[in-house]
């Protein structure tokens, strides 16, 4: 499907709520170690210390995943993604706190935490993938050639993004960028078609 560009203040608001429940999730599995495991000071130490590390990889995580796009109601798909990053998190995280001499922050703590992230993250995204579809459905607009027009709705109905083709709204890639950039400020979702030009692809991740 053509790329997707959500609002930037929603996307930076779906990653600030990702790294909260990162912390959730870290929080809970020290609190279910302490049932069968002393937890020490020096574990909580560990876990400040290195948690800058582990928020900065979850946000570039997040970002090559497009995790703060998700907009497609596919849960399998959202899935894969989920234990790919959250896989890679954990693998890094274990990396750092060898790299970083933390270790007396529990593995058992590390891997619980990721597990927790996981059934969270997918838990929420999947809400927010429901949430958008039902709510966002009357702001999509399209920008690239007319000929394409027909199959990116085709897409978007097979998705459920929307409920009827009259939902998109199409702008030419001829435009220029100021009228383009005007006429898209109604719409929460912009779809960019394959035909465009990719100097004004590259404006368009600047600008969202």
């Amino acid at each position: 499907m053509s790329n997707m560009f959500p609002k930037r203040t929603a996307r930076f608001v779906i990653i600030i709520f990702d790294l909260i429940l990162l912390l959730v999730a870290y929080l809970a599995a020290f609190k279910l170690a302490s049932y069968y495991t002393l937890i020490e000071p020096r574990n909580i130490e560990a876990l400040v210390s290195i948690m800058p590390w582990v928020l900065l990889m979850a946000v570039l995580f997040i970002y090559i995943f497009e995790l703060d796009r998700l907009v497609k109601r596919d849960y399998a798909e959202i899935f894969r993604k989920l234990l790919v990053v959250s896989l890679g998190i954990m693998v890094l995280t274990i990396a750092a706190s060898f790299l970083f001499r933390e270790f007396s922050l529990p593995r058992s703590v590390i891997f619980l935490s990721h597990a927790f992230m996981f059934i969270m993250w997918f838990f929420w995204k999947s809400l927010y993938v429901r949430i958008i579809c039902k709510v966002m459905s009357q702001k999509v607009l399209y920008i690239g050639d007319e000929s394409e027009l027909e199959l990116i709705k085709e897409n978007l109905l097979d998705s459920r993004i929307i409920k009827r083709k009259d939902d998109v709204s199409w702008l030419n890639k001829d435009l220029t960028m100021k009228d383009i950039k005007l006429k898209m400020k109604p719409y929460e979702l912009v779809f960019i078609g394959s035909t465009m030009p990719e100097r004004k692809k590259m404006i368009f991740y600047i600008m969202q």
